[in-house]
């Protein structure tokens, strides 16, 4: 199966943002991977293992009351990634993707909750970020999301670049308090163990991966906001 993102900075060394690796350990089923800290979350230590179907390292704040939240400020998809995989990949594919990933989680999320840009009472910030790093050296190059986009639901092929790059990408989630900057929720985990995943040839498989990934975000959250104070993502 294949997955999966228009640049905002120039290439940033590993080792200049963190060199640690998190250690899912025993606690997990063996095909986890380390993940590195990447330095995208606001802090790594609070992160546990997750339980059965949770995602693999897991933060709920349990003196969050969710329920006094309305609204999300869903900031731009972050996508870190190694030099050496962004360098094969034309740009204007690459926005393509974090727009069309962007619009399907934005979508999802107005069913749920409204969808705001300013600040204020009641709104949660909801952070992704997409980090391909396999060494804690690696020089990468850091994209974001410029506008929201829906991926073309084309048949034409996807560039052999693209295929197969969701492998080596982890997915870190954050939602915070838009007020306090107090950190509500976290969650990391490979992209190709969260959602839904089909096999990825052409742009209408892209659109469909997103939608689907999309569907499968909001009804995390959505659990994850109704569950009591011990439930994680």
């Amino acid at each position: 199966m294949n997955r999966f993102f228009r640049k905002a900075t120039t290439t940033l060394a590993m080792t200049a943002i963190a060199a640690t690796v998190v250690s899912v350990g025993a606690c997990a089923p063996k095909h986890k991977p380390l993940f590195i800290e990447s330095g995208f979350l606001t802090e790594y230590a609070m992160l546990h293992p997750g339980e059965p179907g949770q995602l693999a390292m897991v933060y709920r704040n349990p003196n969050a009351d969710f329920s006094t939240y309305h609204k999300i400020l869903f900031e731009p998809l972050t996508i870190w990634i190694d030099e050496t995989q962004s360098s094969q990949m034309h740009s204007d594919d690459l926005q393509r993707i974090a727009n069309g990933l962007y619009y399907a989680v934005a979508l999802e999320l107005r069913k749920e909750w409204q969808l705001v840009t300013e600040s204020g009472p009641g709104v949660m910030r909801l952070r992704i970020g997409l980090i391909a790093v396999d060494h804690p050296e690696d020089h990468l190059d850091v994209y974001t999301t410029v506008a929201a986009e829906e991926t073309a639901n084309s048949d034409t092929p996807i560039p052999e670049s693209l295929r197969g790059i969701g492998e080596h990408i982890t997915v870190e989630v954050e939602l915070f308090d838009d007020q306090t900057r107090e950190v509500l929720a976290a969650a990391v985990d490979r992209w190709a163990d969260t959602g839904p995943h089909g096999p990825v040839e052409t742009w209408s498989d892209v659109h469909r991966e997103f939608e689907n990934w999309g569907r499968w975000l909001r009804g995390r959250l959505h659990r994850g906001a109704a569950a009591g104070s011990h439930e994680e993502l």
